[in-house]
C-alpha cells in the first residue's frame, strides 16, 4: 500500500508499490483533491484482485471487514466501473455463450471423464478454487 504520508501532487502520477506500477488520477468532481482513482496498467481485474491485500493493521479493523463481499470482489467491481469490462483481448469482445463454450472446452480437454478425473485429483490436493467438485461418490 502507499504510505499515508506520501503526497500526490499532480493530476496524474505513477508510483511503484510492492513492485507493481500504479497510476493515480485526480477524481473528477471529487469532494476533496486527495480523492484519486488508481489503476494497475498491464494487469487484468482478476490479477489486480489477487495482488491486492490490506495491511495487517487494517485487516483487524471491524469497518474494513468483507461484509458484502471480499476485497477481491470490490477490487474487480471498481476496476469494471472505471476501466470497463474489456481486458484488451479481442476474443472477449464476442465470446461464445456459456453452454456452447462449455461443450467446446470439454471436447478440447479430452471429454467429461478426463476432466472429472483431474478435478478429483485437484480436490484431493486441496485446490478448491480450481476444482468445483466434492469427493467422488
Amino acid at each position: 500500500m502507499i504510505a499515508p504520508t506520501q503526497v500526490i501532487l499532480d493530476k496524474t502520477e505513477t508510483h511503484v508499490i510492492d513492485g507493481i506500477e500504479v497510476e493515480f488520477y485526480m477524481a473528477p468532481d471529487s469532494e476533496a483533491p486527495a480523492e484519486m482513482h488508481m489503476f494497475f496498467p498491464g494487469l487484468k481485474p482478476d490479477e489486480v484482485a489477487e495482488a491486492l491485500h490490506l495491511p495487517a493493521e487494517l485487516e483487524r479493523e471491524w469497518s474494513c471487514r468483507g461484509y458484502y463481499g471480499a476485497l477481491k470482489h470490490k477490487a474487480k467491481a471498481i476496476y469494471q466501473r472505471y476501466l470497463s469490462w474489456y481486458d484488451a483481448n479481442p476474443v472477449h469482445l464476442d465470446p461464445l455463450p456459456g453452454a456452447a463454450s462449455a461443450r467446446k472446452m470439454i471436447a478440447y480437454m479430452g471429454g467429461a471423464e478426463a476432466i472429472l478425473a483431474k478435478a478429483r485429483e485437484d480436490y484431493a490436493r486441496g485446490e478448491f478454487r480450481w476444482s468445483p467438485l466434492g469427493p467422488a461418490r
